[in-house]
């Protein structure tokens, strides 16, 4: 019993700490974003974004953003034009209109990001998707994103099966495991 309850307080502790950390996330995307429109509307206003350009970069990251690129053109004399592009995020802040669109809209997809974060903290149904394919996200998170490929399906459903295996092993000599471990400390101290 004392083991459930230890299971349950980390689970618990899971869940605010997602909640909690998606909406400090939140609220500093929010923050930039209403000082980068009132640096772009005022032309009086004496606020320095290049304080916050990396905080910017850290939120739009948390958020798994792909930055995004604006290819410009200019007129470099002689008939010549000069073409490249441009990372949003290094050029932050600019009062150009393809970076204001562009940054605002990172911006806006960070926050929808993290309040759908803490939507799915308290959603039960994610968290059981999260336990029973627990092997996909671990291939997720360790930067495996192909998933389409014949041989990430084949890993993915073998890790999987050995995931449910273990599991249901566990779950069947949870008395037994239990024993040995207790056995195992008392030798050890």
């Amino acid at each position: 019993m004392r083991y459930i309850f230890c299971l349950l307080i980390i689970f618990i502790f899971c869940i605010v700490y997602k909640l909690v950390s998606n909406f400090i996330l939140s609220k500093k995307a929010n923050k930039i974003l209403d000082l980068y429109l009132r640096y772009i509307l005022d032309d009086n206003a004496s606020i320095d974004l290049i304080q916050i350009k990396t905080e910017m970069k850290y939120v739009v990251e948390k958020a798994n953003i792909t930055n995004r690129l604006v290819p410009i053109s200019r007129a470099i004399g002689n008939g010549q034009v000069c073409n490249y592009s441009v990372d949003v995020i290094e050029a932050f802040p600019n009062k150009d209109r393809c970076f204001v669109s562009n940054t605002t809209f990172m911006l806006e997809e960070a926050i929808g990001c993290f309040k759908f974060r803490m939507k799915q903290a308290i959603n039960p149904f994610y968290w059981f998707e999260l336990i029973i394919f627990a092997p996909k996200h671990l291939m997720k998170y360790i930067g495996i994103k192909d998933f389409d490929s014949a041989s990430i399906k084949i890993l993915n459903l073998i890790s999987t099966f050995a995931w449910w295996l273990i599991c249901g092993l566990v779950a069947y000599f949870k008395s037994d495991i239990l024993n040995m471990i207790k056995f195992f400390v008392q030798k050890c101290c």
